[in-house]
């Protein structure tokens, strides 16, 4: 074959390849969907933090160092992949529960200065609604336990005490900022603190008793709450119960499939469609568990593509609908590891991708299940890039076309040119 044909199918593959990185989210932004990156840990290597996001950034307060509480703050910056030591918080008994509103971080601890005592007979408890032993340590009513909130500014890097609460907190406590005000669920109890008025309110109790501790998460300014709950005939389901807000009712009761509890992390719908991220670490079997919910089709799908199994995590945080992984990895009894691992979800479009090519349009939640380009179908670009691979596609057929018949015509003229020098001696006689 000519070297030019060569060359023109090199320019059509190249110029064809070159169009689909540049229009391609995945490629264009060297961030691969559904894949896993080992980030830089924290400087201080300890478990347990509390973990939230803020402004582009993560930062893990408290945790355990040495079976010691410390008070240690850590901010992590995803663009240089770098943790910053700042003012640790002066309080070092254990964040019950974080959020973040308005450049500020709300600390909650749990304080339980009961006094214990050694029962001699069964007694029913009427804050865990379980029968304590004889021979057991029991925690009697009072005094009240209580919560104590602790603000960090980010912007001073200080820190102040807030309004406390006081209350049992019998199961693990997660908090959730809806509409300004941070919501707080511990076993069937919620608790709303308004962080501009500095106070406290109860809200109404969640009206099924969950079996294990449940996992709240915010979706379209909901709350909503994953676990196994006790029915009235003794019976467990898994359920998904709805709170809203602004009437101060819980307001669906949605069936689904057997899930764990554990850190969760929720994609906004911008970068990434819309899916709650669930990851739970099994003592028993030593396994982390990572599922993801779709609240579109109402379905949890199990990930396999964790590159650990090994995995207690902290906190899962989300930074512009990528997944932070904030915990340990236990490979042995005595082989923990602190880690910071990267998820780019399924479906994950790159922020730059997005604002060069809809500056003009403010992004709308992606809920599709399609694939990668499902947030990424604005008409003129598909236009666009339909437009000029047809116009490679005939610009290279012409020049392969044209090679093939000047190379025919070469022949054909060198054909009569021989046959003129063989017949010019009987023209000549």
């Amino acid at each position: 074959m000519n070297k030019n044909i060569f060359f023109g199918v090199f320019v059509f593959f190249f110029i064809s390849g070159t169009l689909v990185v540049a229009f391609n989210p995945v490629f264009a932004s060297e961030l691969v969907e559904d894949s896993w990156y080992v980030k830089s840990s924290m400087n201080q290597s300890r478990r347990g933090s509390a973990v939230v996001a803020v402004n582009g950034k993560i930062y893990a307060i408290g945790g355990v160092l040495d079976n010691v509480l410390v008070g240690t703050n850590e901010c992590y910056d995803p663009k240089t992949n770098t943790w910053e030591t700042l003012k640790p918080a002066s309080n070092s008994t254990g964040i019950c529960a974080i959020a973040a509103y308005q450049n500020k971080i709300y600390c909650m601890y749990y304080y339980d200065n009961r006094t214990k005592i050694l029962n001699e007979e069964p007694i029913y408890d009427q804050n865990t609604l379980y029968t304590i032993l004889p021979g057991t340590v029991w925690v009697q009513k009072n005094p009240t336990p209580y919560i104590v909130t602790e603000v960090y500014d980010i912007t001073t890097d200080s820190w102040s005490t807030k309004a406390s609460i006081s209350i049992y907190v019998p199961r693990i406590a997660r908090a959730n900022v809806i509409g300004g005000k941070i919501f707080i669920l511990s076993g069937c109890d919620l608790l709303m603190y308004d962080p501009v008025a500095d106070s406290w309110t109860t809200k109404t109790s969640m009206p099924q008793e969950p079996l294990f501790d449940v996992t709240p998460f915010v979706m379209d300014n909901k709350l909503m709450v994953v676990g196994e709950f006790k029915a009235l005939n003794y019976t467990v389901s898994a359920k998904i119960l709805i709170y809203e807000p602004h009437t101060d009712k819980w307001v669906e009761d949605i069936a689904t499939s057997h899930v764990l509890y554990g850190p969760v992390g929720v994609t906004s719908g911008v970068y990434a469609p819309q899916k709650a991220y669930i990851i739970a670490y099994s003592v028993v079997t030593n396994t982390t568990y990572w599922q993801i919910y779709d609240p579109v089709a109402n379905t949890w799908t199990n990930s396999t593509n964790a590159p650990y199994n090994h995995i207690r995590c902290d906190g899962v945080v989300v930074v512009d609908d990528i997944l932070y992984i904030i915990g340990d990895m236990r490979l042995s009894l005595n082989n923990v590891t602190v880690i910071n691992m990267q998820y780019v979800p399924v479906g994950y479009i790159s922020p730059s991708i997005i604002s060069n090519f809809s500056e003009s349009k403010s992004a709308e939640p992606n809920t599709s299940n399609d694939s990668k380009l499902s947030n990424f179908t604005e008409p003129y670009v598909v236009d666009l890039f339909v437009i000029v691979l047809v116009a490679i596609i005939v610009l290279t057929v012409g020049l392969i076309t044209r090679v093939y018949f000047s190379k025919k015509e070469k022949k054909i003229v060198s054909k009569t040119n021989t046959n003129h020098t063989y017949m010019s001696p009987e023209i000549g006689g």
